[in-house]
Formats: structure tokens, C-alpha cells, sequence
């Protein structure tokens, strides 16, 4: 029996997505990032590597803006 993939957004424009820990409105090469990210995980069909695209991508997201912050 086939189990039932849930499908997530990945239609995410420049200042939808902002990373919580540091405010940071993700830019749109960001966002196209985390999209193809997100692209990615919903043509995945093993869980295993599901799992491990999300935790990649949440990796990603949360390191948005850190690297400017601290050139800035």
C-alpha cells in the first residue's frame, strides 16, 4: 500500500518567509533557494530522505542572515 506524500508549499515570493531567531526577511534568492529546497523534498518519495531534506532545508532557513549580521 502506497502511503500518501504531503505535498508542501514551494511558491514562496521575496518577504514571505522571515527566519524567527534573528527577524531576517529572506531575500529572493533566498527564497528561491528554500523553493527549490522545498521542490526537492515534495518529489522525494523515500522517507528517510525526506526527513533529511527537511532537516537541510530547515538548516538553511535558520542560517539566513546570520552571515550579513555579522559582517554588518
Amino acid at each position: 500500500m502506497s502511503k500518501l506524500i504531503e505535498q508542501q508549499r514551494a511558491d514562496f515570493k521575496a518577504g514571505d518567509l522571515i527566519n524567527p531567531q534573528n527577524g531576517h526577511q529572506l531575500t529572493a534568492a533566498e527564497v528561491a533557494a528554500y523553493n527549490r529546497y522545498t521542490m526537492d523534498l515534495n518529489r522525494e518519495r523515500h522517507e528517510e530522505r525526506r526527513e533529511f531534506l527537511k532537516d537541510q532545508r530547515f538548516i538553511f532557513f535558520i542560517g539566513c542572515g546570520y552571515e550579513r549580521e555579522r559582517v554588518a
